[in-house]
């Protein structure tokens, strides 16, 4: 289309005709045509018409006179009156300004380019942070495992080391039931067994009977201490002779009953001494479901816990105690203060201090039992005695452990206490073992329970012994030749 320049100096013209050559070449290639070059119509085409403009035409007549050396002086061209542009012309302007937009559109294409490639290096950053975290969990998850897999190899050679030791004393055992004499036993000789008796004596008494003579041990061979409940060959290790008694009775545990030789001796007074959940309740447990399957009535006094509760902890140890309660083989005396009801065979003080009720309810009980027993002969459980002893003076305590074994001493009663140490004075403890026959004390020491014996006369060791409490039992470790290293 023809380009259109408005009346301008000749350098203005210039400029306008080679953007008006551009503009026109720039349309033809985006057209395709093939009839000419722009330029070649454009030079074809012959130049555009500029009207001269009189220089004084429209200016004062005072400003009219010639001028020279400055711009003024220079006519001022203007535009024909009534000359418009056709509607097809392009004007420099418009030209101008389509350039402008070309490079903004490319400027925000870059703008865009760039804002993509941020995010995709924001979307990298966050993804290298997420790996991290992900590498830092499993390091944390790996370096637990090792730590388990280190304890767990400490307690394998624990363990390891403790079943080298008992295998060490189970042969050192068999060598001794074997009679065979270990060097490290050099000390020890064998004493003479009694001579057998004549076939009158023997057709009088059977084997292992009580006679004028004394027990008839059986020819058992062992260990002094070990299996059988008759007496047998007797060894002497660092000149003390030991062996099971005869007349003593099982405590419901037959590691212990090794330990003590034999059992308990017949109406005593033993407490348990430790702390909390060390296996003095369990003990006390066994102790009085080997009574009942001995006929043997059960006198169960518990401050600390209700006699159902109690019930249930020992219907672990002998399913069929409740069977034992039915037929009234069990008499409670519950002192916790829980407002269990008095009935058949269950008597209630008000509450663990009130010993002068709790007294009078064990009297009653007492006399209850020896009437259930067919040879007056019944077992006592004492459970929380600490809640009864804890709330009163040395003095009133004292009084009453004298008051509870006034009742039980005359009778044919076998006593079994479980006092936690914690709650008395240490001075308090000392005093109340000294009115016991014996004790069992627990500890603890690393982890592992030990269990030791104090009183009782002669015994297989007074050494601690590694033990372990479950709900149904007490397990006792090797003892054998503790008392001997």
């Amino acid at each position: 289309m023809p380009i259109v320049f408005p009346p301008t100096n000749r350098s203005t013209a210039e400029l306008f005709r080679r953007t008006g050559e551009l503009a026109a070449q720039e349309a033809w290639e985006r057209s395709g045509s093939s009839a000419g070059s722009p330029v070649e119509r454009t030079a074809a085409a012959p130049p555009p018409t500029v009207p001269a403009v009189p220089l004084d035409q429209g200016r004062p007549a005072a400003r009219r006179g010639p001028r020279s050396g400055t711009s003024a002086s220079r006519p001022r061209i203007r535009s024909a009156p009534g000359r418009t542009r056709s509607p097809g012309t392009v004007g420099p302007r418009a030209l101008l300004s389509g350039g402008s937009e070309r490079r903004v559109a490319g400027y925000e294409q870059l703008l865009a380019e760039v804002a993509r490639q941020r995010s995709a290096l924001e979307d990298g950053h966050r993804a290298l942070d997420r790996a991290r975290r992900a590498l830092a969990e499993r390091e944390g998850t790996l370096l637990e495992r090792e730590l388990r897999i280190r304890a767990a190899e400490e307690e394998l050679d624990h363990r390891r080391r403790s079943i080298a030791s008992r295998e060490k004393d189970v042969q050192e055992l068999e060598a001794l039931s074997h009679r065979r004499p270990l060097p490290s036993l050099a000390g020890a000789h064998r004493v003479s067994p009694p001579p057998p008796p004549t076939e009158d004596e023997a057709g009088r008494r059977p084997l292992g009977s009580v006679g004028p003579g004394g027990p008839t041990p059986p020819e058992v061979a062992g260990a002094p201490w070990a299996i059988g409940r008759e007496m047998g060959p007797a060894l002497t290790f660092l000149g003390q002779r030991l062996h099971r008694f005869g007349d003593r009775l099982p405590t419901g545990n037959s590691r212990l009953d090794d330990l003590l030789l034999g059992g308990l001796p017949p109406r005593s007074h033993v407490v348990l001494v430790g702390d909390a959940f060390v296996g003095k309740e369990v003990a006390l447990y066994s102790f009085i479901a080997e009574g009942l399957r001995r006929s043997e009535p059960a006198l169960l006094v518990t401050a600390n816990r209700t006699s159902r509760e109690v019930a249930r902890s020992l219907g672990l140890v002998m399913p069929g105690f409740d069977l034992a309660e039915q037929r009234g083989q069990v008499v409670w005396v519950d002192a916790s203060g829980n407002g269990t009801p008095e009935g058949q065979n269950r008597f209630a003080p008000r509450d663990p201090d009130d010993t002068s009720g709790l007294l009078a309810s064990l009297d009653r009980a007492a006399r209850t039992a020896v009437a259930a027993s067919p040879h007056g002969r019944f077992r006592v459980g004492f459970l929380g005695l600490s809640a009864v002893l804890a709330h009163h003076a040395e003095r009133e305590n004292f009084q009453f452990l004298q008051s509870v074994l006034g009742v039980l001493k005359p009778l044919q009663a076998l006593a079994m206490y479980a006092l936690e140490a914690g709650a008395l004075t240490e001075h308090q403890v000392e005093s109340f073992l000294g009115r016991m026959d014996g004790a069992v004390l627990f500890r603890q020491d690393r982890g592992r329970t030990l269990l030791s014996v104090k009183g009782f006369g002669q015994v297989a060791t007074r050494e601690w012994v590694e033990c372990r409490a479950t709900d149904r039992e007490l397990i006792l470790g090797s003892f054998a030749l503790e008392r001997i290293r």
